[in-house]
């Protein structure tokens, strides 16, 4: 029906802390992700974490690997406590988790709710790379939080190529995301990738 208010009931963790914030409404195409879409704010997003005994491990370390970039982002000691709960055996207090991981979310989306001003992008560390391996692997190989390690792996080792982050900061990033344990088991024909890069959303007049 045409009118009804829009309401959001994500019951995977990775919607919970973000595909479900911020409206963006969009659909992959067979070699771009999320090209295709609209901005249309949710009236409502609820979030139940009974969801979540329904999900297998790999899709809540999928989660988690969104809860790790905004810790690498916006929070040190969140990134620390993330940490420790990987290294404890993962993971026991969603409600916070979950929180966090909105609360910052909700702050960009306020800033730049539709990319415009260039802060939302922020929110796209690792997701170049990571949305062009996700449309290589025709979106069969790799849930999203998967191929978003992978991106943030990358980003992290080209900015240390480009000295733009410091070898502590790398070996920071690397660390965290060893501990998900995923693997990158796929042949990748490299400049066929980097052309996908170049199609990604971020790109202005050819340039990323």
């Amino acid at each position: 029906m045409r009118g009804i208010d829009f309401i959001q009931v994500p019951t995977t963790l990775l919607a919970m802390i973000d595909s479900s914030i911020g409206g963006k409404t969009a659909v992959n195409i067979t070699k771009c992700k999320n090209i295709v879409g609209v901005f249309y704010q949710p009236k409502l997003v609820w979030i139940n974490i009974c969801f979540l005994i329904t999900l297998p491990s790999q899709h809540i370390k999928n989660g988690f690997a969104e809860a790790i970039k905004y810790a690498l982002i916006f929070d040190r000691k969140f990134y620390t406590y993330l940490k420790k709960e990987l290294i404890n055996g993962f993971i026991k207090n969603f409600d916070y988790i979950i929180y966090k991981c909105c609360f910052y979310k909700v702050q960009v989306v306020k800033k730049d709710e539709k990319e415009i001003s260039g802060v939302r992008t922020t929110l796209n560390f690792g997701h170049t790379f990571a949305h062009a391996l996700e449309a290589y692997t025709s979106y069969k190989k790799f849930l999203h939080g998967e191929a978003v390690i992978f991106g943030m792996l990358f980003a992290s080792l080209v900015s240390l190529k480009l000295k733009l982050c410091s070898k502590k900061t790398f070996k920071e990033v690397k660390q965290i995301l060893t501990l998900l344990d995923f693997k990158l088991n796929v042949k990748i024909n490299t400049r066929q990738l980097l052309n996908l890069m170049k199609k990604d959303k971020k790109t202005t007049s050819g340039e990323h």
